[in-house]
């Protein structure tokens, strides 16, 4: 649909063609024939018409004057919705010219897709797709030539609509698109690709594989030609499950299981700014983004959803948790970044002497590597910076292979030593296809190492996404995607409260969901009232809410449960 109040009607010819009013009303135009008339004259609305074609064109199965009668009807139809003005008519020719009507056509001729607010300006389909006359062959062979005609526009047109899609992460875009593309062109393989994408979004990995196979065989059999290597290495990622293979470059996971029957909810413009740095990776300008937020809010969700793109796109990725209990473990953090990254193409590329130095911490590389010569000879600091300059070397080469993408989740938990490789690493790698995504708590004092290493390197293209609590809308869609098939289901006020009880936080949301499960109506969103407002406005009119909500548990549970408390 055009999104323009320039216009005062808007005729979509994509798809089912249908006209509608600025303000979104459809016009009903009962006639099938009518509407290809109007149809045929918009597009057609430069040049003027005999009355003798119209007729072959719509009504040439008909008697001759049934056919001008019937012609002439349509054209008096059409002339009481958009007024005289909009027609020049004689005896023999008719011209449509109405200055208040916009099309989807124009748009996309030029390109213009997506509007400038970052939201899909039309929806693009193939040329009057699934409307169709029976008894009108000259109509039909000219709705054949238009639709070949606009063929490249509309694939064009799809691709943006896929990527807009993939910059939302939003996998219901990309599914809707991918499917219309292919049935435009079964053969499409970016319409393959996207449909997989869309898949492993949702953690459906098999229904991904059994896509990509058929299409393969299609593929072969009609035209005796393989699939491009990323569409081929897009299965291969798909295909392991839990086993190493034998060769020297095994091709990592792609993490899809995990959004089974979760959807994403929320942040699409939190995760378009993620997406659209990742790109910005391919320029070869690494880019480092720090995503910060309370805890349970959602950045590890945010920075996986990216894990999982980056992966269906060969990118080689990786991931570590820190924890506080690991925080005196030196290098714990960035030998898992690592490791992470053993087996990954273009590990083989870095220098011996430089796989030595790393092997010297982090001992995954010596048993990826046995034949490694010994490290250098250096204690205390200038081991230490040895292992940073051999990690260096050992990025380098992994993006000269594939993009590089690397998640440090809760980096304030993240030890010393960790923290100042990763400051040398900001600090050296100005050139390659590198993002680091950090994720930390957004009380994090903005002295803190991982705000340090950040704004230590003024030369590097930095981004900072501040992740807020959901609304409550929001929050229920999460909902109703966790319940999804649970039955029975909670009622709306029971829902309205657990919404309010998680106060926009989807982890709290889902343990309050799962406790809903578990136990009913006796959950604690429900059974205690110091979730809501109204507790805290009680007669006692006290400000720390929590002895009232332990006096309430105490007062809920058995003796015997009570007795051990004690």
């Amino acid at each position: 649909m055009i999104r323009t109040m320039a216009k005062r009607f808007v005729l979509t010819c994509l798809g089912h063609p249908e006209l509608r009013t600025a303000e979104g009303k459809v016009v009903r135009i009962r006639v099938k024939k009518h509407l290809a008339l109007l149809v045929y004259l918009a597009v057609e609305r430069r040049q003027g018409h005999s009355r003798s074609r119209l007729v072959d064109l719509f009504w040439g199965r008909v008697q001759p004057e049934r056919g001008r009668h019937s012609c002439a009807t349509a054209l008096s139809f059409l002339r009481g919705i958009f007024g005289k003005t909009a027609f020049t008519a004689t005896r023999d020719l008719v011209r449509f010219h109405p200055a208040e009507l916009a099309l989807d056509l124009d748009p996309l001729a030029k390109g213009e897709v997506i509007g400038p607010d970052g939201e899909a300006v039309i929806d693009v389909d193939g040329f009057l797709r699934g409307f169709e006359l029976d008894d009108c062959p000259e109509w039909s062979l000219w709705k054949e030539r238009e639709h070949s005609h606009r063929m490249p526009a509309i694939h064009a047109g799809l691709l943006t609509l896929i990527d807009h899609g993939r910059r939302r992460g939003s996998h219901e875009e990309i599914m809707r698109r991918a499917e219309r593309l292919l049935a435009l062109d079964h053969l499409a393989e970016e319409g393959v690709r996207a449909k997989m994408e869309a898949l492993a979004l949702v953690g459906d990995r098999f229904s991904a594989l059994r896509v990509f196979d058929e299409w393969k065989e299609q593929l072969a059999g009609e035209l005796r030609a393989e699939p491009s290597g990323l569409v081929e290495g897009m299965a291969s990622q798909l295909r392991k499950r839990g086993w190493e293979p034998k060769e020297p470059n095994p091709i990592p996971a792609v993490p899809a299981e995990q959004w089974r029957d979760r959807k994403f909810v929320g942040r699409r413009a939190e995760y378009r700014v993620l997406y659209e740095t990742w790109e910005a990776v391919h320029q070869f300008e690494p880019r480092y983004l720090l995503i910060a937020g309370d805890s349970g809010v959602g950045k590890t969700t945010l920075a996986q959803r990216l894990v999982t793109a980056a992966g269906m796109e060969g990118a080689s990725v990786s991931r570590v948790q820190c924890y506080q209990m690991e925080q005196r473990i030196p290098f714990a953090a960035i030998g898992g970044l690592v490791t992470g990254l053993l087996g990954r193409p273009g590990l083989a590329a870095t220098s011996p002497e430089a796989l030595a130095e790393v092997g010297r911490l982090v001992p995954g590389v010596k048993a990826h590597f046995p034949h490694l010569p010994p490290p250098k000879q250096g204690e205390g600091e200038s081991a230490r910076l040895l292992f940073a300059e051999g990690v260096i070397d050992l990025l380098t080469a992994v993006m000269e292979e594939r993009p590089l993408l690397l998640v440090v989740d809760d980096i304030h938990n993240a030890d010393e030593a960790s923290l100042a490789v990763l400051h040398l690493v900001i600090r050296r790698l100005t050139e390659g296809r590198m993002l680091a995504v950090l994720t930390t708590r957004a009380d994090a004092d903005r002295a803190a190492p991982a705000t340090r290493i950040i704004e230590a390197a003024p030369r590097i293209a930095t981004v900072r996404i501040e992740l807020n609590p959901m609304p409550d809308g929001d929050c229920t869609l999460l909902l109703e995607s966790i319940l999804s098939r649970r039955t029975p289901t909670p009622s709306p006020p029971q829902r309205r409260a657990l919404v309010r009880a998680s106060q926009g936080f989807p982890m709290v949301l889902e343990l309050l969901a799962l406790d809903w499960i578990t136990n009913g109506t006796n959950c604690a969103a429900l059974a205690l009232r110091a979730f809501t407002a109204e507790f805290r406005q009680g007669p006692t009119q006290q400000t720390d809410p929590f002895p009232g909500l332990v006096d309430r548990l105490l007062s809920e549970i058995g003796d015997s449960a009570r007795k051990v408390l004690s």
